[in-house]
């Protein structure tokens, strides 16, 4: 049995009353989850241009969360209308990708070869893109490298001086994190100019 051991965190989320009157918001308690436990304002009324911060606290416990990637909504209310805040987080960093939704195109707007854009889980050291001919399987060459790139959505450009690029490639993408590697590859197709 994994011991126990609990976490907890808090960050403020600001709230605005941007209406000429006075406005009640309630804060829904999201659906129980064992290991997680919310602490959230039942409710704050906000007087016209009004800004206030409100705490929202979760405590997590390891041995009844499950492993893996958990997310959801915290639901607030004001006048009628409902708002969705998103949150996200996981627990256990070994199972799951640290890029995803990568995108390689030639891109007429820009005055690179290629764009680029992808979404990485987590900070990381470096990120390394090579590109291969599919069904071959023959290096291309290596693209572009990303030193300590941070989480979120990454986008780019890339000055790339390669023969022409028609057909179907795969980008391999190695993420290096604390001396460990690991690669994903993705399909790309780039159309032949008329």
């Amino acid at each position: 049995m994994e011991k126990d051991s609990f976490l907890h965190k808090k960050t403020n989320i600001t709230i605005t009353n941007t209406a000429n009157h006075s406005q009640r918001v309630t804060i829904d308690t999201p659906k129980k989850v064992n290991g997680l436990s919310w602490n959230l304002p039942r409710s704050v009324t906000l007087s016209p241009g009004q800004s206030k911060a409100l705490p929202f606290e979760a405590d997590l416990s390891k041995a009844f969360l499950k492993d893996g990637i958990h997310q959801g909504y915290l639901t607030l209310v004001s006048d009628g209308k409902t708002y969705h805040v998103p949150y996200l987080f996981m627990k256990k960093d070994d199972d799951y990708a640290k890029i995803s939704g990568f995108e390689l195109y030639q891109d007429w707007e820009t005055t690179k070869d290629l764009a680029y854009r992808f979404y990485l889980a987590e900070d990381v050291d470096r990120v390394t893109v090579e590109l291969y001919r599919s069904g071959t399987m023959l290096n291309q060459g290596r693209l572009f490298t990303l030193e300590n790139p941070k989480a979120g959505m990454v986008k780019g450009e890339a000055d790339i001086r390669l023969p022409e690029l028609a057909g179907p490639y795969v980008v391999v993408v190695t993420v290096e994190k604390d001396h460990k590697k690991t690669s994903y590859p993705f399909p790309v197709r780039f159309k032949s100019e008329p």
